[in-house]
């Protein structure tokens, strides 16, 4: 079983590790790593998850930037600061369970796109 779902994961995995994607977000330690080519007539967004396996979708545009703006919200949503009564700062991060209901909404969503 290979680590790429398809030949265009495969090829866009390579040029990934050569910076020739136009922008990238997350992390394979966290929910999952993710780029954006954008090209001529589609972009391209490659996923690749904490177990190693890697995906490619095809899509427009719109359609592309729409997924990856959701990719970048919860990535953003990760790492976040809360302020204690004190007023320090405390850095925390998406607990394992929660993580995992996050990305479920991140997945409910994308299929919403799609539908």
């Amino acid at each position: 079983m290979s680590k790429f779902s398809d030949r265009i994961a495969e090829r866009f995995y390579q040029l990934s590790l050569d910076g020739a994607h136009d922008e990238e977000t997350g992390s394979v330690q966290e929910l999952g790593w993710s780029a954006i080519f954008r090209m001529r007539r589609a972009s391209v967004i490659l996923t690749e998850d904490s177990q190693g396996f890697i995906d490619s979708s095809v899509l427009s545009h719109d359609e592309a930037e729409e997924e990856f703006a959701i990719l970048q919200n919860a990535d953003s949503d990760i790492d976040q600061d809360i302020d204690t009564e004190d007023g320090v700062k405390l850095a925390v991060g998406i607990a394992p369970s929660s993580g995992i209901a996050k990305l479920d909404a991140v997945i409910a969503e994308l299929k919403t796109l799609v539908d």
